[in-house]
């Protein structure tokens, strides 16, 4: 009678080797999704800086002026009322609702520097360090309105074109 030795499966060495191969995949993919999240977090940041930026130029335009806050109800003075309403414009006229940044509770820091509201700053951090939007940020003479918070921050500041 024939003896067959036939050996089925995979040895313990051949195991190791495959489980460290994933693994090392896994932390090469993974790295990468953390760097594309937080690009994408960067990118909500700045769209959602630009829609407020186009909702101040068209409250500026309405009303010669900027408001106060940035605020659905917030006014000036000098901003005619709405010809179908007849109530006066509010910055929630050009706005359906005030953006917040895709973490929780982060907001988007406006001022005023300028008196009577003739002048804006914009500004949010932004996670990447070599996002090419940075190089667009707010001009030198608006630093001190832009600095990063916290401290450690990469700013991303706009101010009226």
């Amino acid at each position: 009678m024939k003896k067959i030795s036939c050996t089925k499966g995979f040895s313990l060495i051949e195991l190791m080797v495959v489980i460290a191969i994933i693994a090392i995949l896994k932390a090469i993919i993974t790295s990468n999704l953390a760097q594309s999240k937080a690009k994408a977090r960067d990118s909500k940041r700045i769209s959602d800086i630009a829609q407020l930026q186009l909702a101040l130029e068209l409250f500026f335009d309405r009303c010669n002026g900027y408001p106060p806050d940035i605020n659905l109800n917030s006014t000036i003075s000098s901003c005619p009322n709405d010809p179908v309403t007849n109530q006066p414009v509010t910055f929630g006229y050009f706005i359906g609702k005030i953006p917040v940044g895709p973490n929780a509770n982060e907001n988007y820091y406006y001022s005023t520097p300028g008196s009577p509201y003739g002048d804006y700053v914009l500004h949010t951090n932004l996670e990447s360090e070599n996002n090419p939007a940075l190089k667009e940020s707010a001009p030198s003479s608006l630093a001190a309105e832009c600095l990063p918070y916290p401290a450690n921050g990469q700013s991303y500041c706009v101010s009226p074109k």
